[in-house]
Formats: structure tokens, C-alpha cells, sequence
């Protein structure tokens, strides 16, 4: 990938993240998680166009790519965690911000 379109996706990648901590900081864990749910959603969507999922460690060039069928099941796989974020947020909220009593 050419260094301008990764610096590109590291600014984008760095706008979700914000989002999302911002939505948690501001909104309340229900709204924040289908924040949380659509940035993952945007995020399937672009493993789907692009066919492709880096394989490494942060920080070093990807050590492989998933493509073909393995790329497009991962991206629907990211799709469906997205939307179920989205419709049932009160579920994820229940089940991954609350501490165990």
C-alpha cells in the first residue's frame, strides 16, 4: 500500500478510535456502543471493498494479508458484530461494561 492511502487510514483508524472514546466519556455506554458498532460496520465495509487484512504486529509492516474468501469472511464477520452493536446495545452493555459483582 502506498504511504500517502496508510497515512490516510492511520488518520481515519485514529478518528474512530476518538470517536468512540469520546461517545464513552460523553454519551453513556448504550449510545457509545453503537458508536462502537458503526465504526466497526465502516471498518467491515472497507475489508469488503478492499479484499485484504493486514497480519502482524503494530507498528511493523504487515507480516502477511488475508485475501480472497478468508478477507471477505472476516469483513462479514466484522459486519454482523457491527449491527448486532448497533441494534442491541443494552445487551453489549450489560455484557461487557459491567464489573462482576
Amino acid at each position: 500500500m502506498p504511504p500517502v492511502a496508510s497515512s490516510k487510514l492511520n488518520v481515519l483508524g485514529l478518528v474512530g478510535i476518538a470517536a468512540c472514546l469520546l461517545a464513552f466519556a460523553t454519551l453513556g455506554n448504550v449510545a457509545a456502543f453503537r458508536v462502537v458498532g458503526v465504526v466497526i460496520i465502516l471498518h467491515s465495509a472497507y475489508v469488503l471493498i478492499t479484499r485484504s487484512v493486514p497480519v502482524g504486529i503494530k507498528g511493523r509492516p504487515a507480516s502477511f494479508y488475508l485475501t480472497g474468501a478468508s478477507a471477505i469472511s472476516i469483513g462479514i464477520l466484522l459486519g454482523v458484530i457491527g449491527v448486532l452493536l448497533v441494534l442491541y446495545p443494552g445487551e453489549a452493555s450489560r455484557m461487557l461494561a459491567s464489573t462482576p459483582s
